[in-house]
Order: C-alpha cells, then structure tokens, then sequence
C-alpha cells in the first residue's frame, strides 16, 4: 500500500505550504509527470496547499475525500479533485 505523508515548505512570501507526497515522491511531481506524459496543456501547474490563504476546515476530510471541507467542494480552494482510491490503515494523528 502506498504511504501519503505531508511536507511543509515555505512559499516565496513566507507563507506555510503543505506539499503531500506518495512514497516519498511530491503529488505535484506525480501528477505533473502524468499530465505530461497525455498531453495536457499546462501540465503540472500546481503548488502546495497553503492553509492561510483559505478556510480548508479539517484537512484530514480534505485529503481523505471523505467530505467536502466546510461545506465546499476542493475547486473552491483553487484546485480540482484528484480521483484516486483511498484507504486508511492504523489512526489518523490527533491535531
């Protein structure tokens, strides 16, 4: 099973961002690579979540897919929903 960890890095403006990663590897690079490889246009022109900028609620909905975070659907944050199927093994950590 794949491992989903969340890096923080600190954007250009001083700001936290949440970078997620598969096995190690940035999901900016994974999809990147991905859109890339089909032809989209842009291809891989994504960043990191940065929770100052937007009411993401409980982020543990938003990157499980289990429900809209605060009531609204992830293209509001700026961003469109990945499809991907998801399981959680263990607990999650208490915030």
């Amino acid at each position: 099973m794949n491992q989903l960890h969340i890096r923080t890095e600190t954007t250009s403006n001083g700001a936290g961002a949440l970078i997620p990663e598969v096995d190690g590897t940035s999901l900016i690079t994974l999809v990147g690579s991905y859109e890339a490889t089909r032809g989209y246009d842009p291809a891989g022109e994504y960043d990191g979540l940065v929770p100052e900028h937007f009411d993401f609620g409980d982020l543990s909905h938003y990157y499980l897919g289990t429900e809209a975070t605060n009531g609204q659907s992830p293209a509001k944050h700026g961003c469109w929903g990945a499809n991907a199927e998801k399981s959680v093994a263990g607990r999650l950590p208490s915030g």
